[in-house]
């Protein structure tokens, strides 16, 4: 084999890995240009799914707005006697049920009156205002507001049947919100009125029925062989009212018996 050939067969092998280099390089340029564009989507569908998460909770937010504002538009009507708190001569929540085999006596705490400034209020008036909506208020109806304490001992806890406290029945074909404001100053209650309580006073209650034929009593449990509970505007409605305890909208609603709104006889 001649020079020629065989410098051109060393050409030729240049030329090889030359081209091999160039298309190693190329594939190099092409793979990080890829991965490049891949990271270009997936920033891409990552800001897009930001977006559209972003929208739904605005959505969600503004649907759970319209729903919370279109509830406070229906007419909640009472539907147990007595949120005012009247009281028996012989200590007993008038209008309910008391469970005969716990000692429970009931008795008016204090009271909360009308047109009294703001600034001339004791501190534990304010407490309970602002827990019940009202923080800055002078004036309002029904006047007074009761604050009722109800006190039991000497229970007997059954971990297997609930003690209940006081009740009424009301028929559960419809939603219906039962609710009070409450404070506990000792031992353990819970449910229904007291769902939520803690030793700070706020909006404590519950929803419940909904279906044909259902019923409910209004009771909340005791759980504890002694305590006390400070409480006001005790009730059920008829329907879903908020229970918003950072934004309390539960107030002192018309039974279906009232001649008038002021009507603190039922």
């Amino acid at each position: 084999m001649s020079s020629t050939d065989n410098k051109s067969m060393e050409q030729r092998i240049s030329e090889l890995q030359q081209t091999n280099s160039e298309l190693v390089s190329a594939n190099n340029a092409l793979t990080a240009t890829v991965t490049g564009k891949m990271g270009e989507i997936n920033t891409a569908l990552n800001e897009a799914r930001t977006e559209v998460t972003s929208k739904l909770a605005q959505a969600s937010n503004t649907v759970n707005s319209y729903v919370s504002d279109a509830r406070q538009e229906m007419p909640f009507i009472r539907l147990t006697k007595n949120q005012f708190g009247h009281l028996t001569t012989d200590g007993k929540l008038a209008d309910h049920t008391i469970n005969p085999n716990v000692d429970i006596s009931f008795e008016e705490y204090r009271t909360i009156e009308t047109d009294i400034p703001w600034a001339s209020r004791d501190d534990e008036e304010k407490e309970i205002l602002t827990a019940m909506g009202m923080a800055g208020y002078r004036h309002m109806k029904p006047a007074p507001i009761r604050i009722i304490k109800m006190r039991w001992q000497d229970l007997v806890v059954d971990p297997e049947k609930e003690a209940y406290a006081f009740y009424q029945i009301i028929h559960g074909s419809n939603k219906v919100t039962v609710a009070c404001y409450a404070k506990l100053l000792s031992g353990s209650a819970y449910g229904n009125g007291f769902n939520g309580l803690t030793n700070e006073w706020g909006l404590c209650g519950n929803h419940y029925g909904g279906n044909p034929g259902a019923y409910v009593h209004s009771h909340p449990i005791l759980n504890s062989p002694s305590g006390e509970v400070l409480f006001a505007w005790y009730g059920a409605v008829a329907g879903f009212a908020p229970l918003d305890r950072n934004n309390p909208k539960w107030g002192y609603f018309p039974h279906i018996a009232s001649a008038h709104g002021e009507d603190i006889s039922v």
